[in-house]
């Protein structure tokens, strides 16, 4: 689902809670971003938290610019030298290329991280 249709579908839900997991994007995307959220903490310089401006109860989770670029091919730098793999993760494929690498450590060790963040922001709410 695009990032645009997936803030619309949090913000305007009547979930008491939500947590999305989506993309900075690059230049003028990320005035929306910008406008929907504010943001109120980093993870690794490329992964931020954000809180909504309307509702403080949805939050997401932002990969800047996007994941592909801010999470896997940081941490797995051959991952992404492999055009294929690459073209994959751009893909509604993308799962079955991250699966593989969830047990890798450097991924278990950021992940934990944003688990711990993602905690104590949610526990506040």
């Amino acid at each position: 689902m695009g990032r645009d249709r997936v803030v619309k579908k949090i913000l305007a839900g009547d979930l008491p809670m939500a947590l999305a997991v989506i993309d900075y994007e690059k230049g003028m995307s990320r005035v929306y971003i910008d406008q929907q959220f504010n943001i109120i903490d980093r993870i690794e310089d490329t992964i931020l938290l954000g809180i909504s401006r309307v509702n403080p109860t949805k939050v997401a989770v932002i990969f800047d610019p996007n994941i592909e670029e801010a999470f896997l091919c940081k941490k797995i730098k051959t991952l992404c030298n492999n055009r294929k793999n690459y073209e994959t993760i751009k893909s509604e494929k993308a799962c079955n290329i991250i699966n593989k690498y969830l047990d890798h450590k450097q991924i278990q060790t950021t992940l934990k991280a944003l688990a711990h963040r993602l905690t104590n922001i949610l526990s506040q709410l």
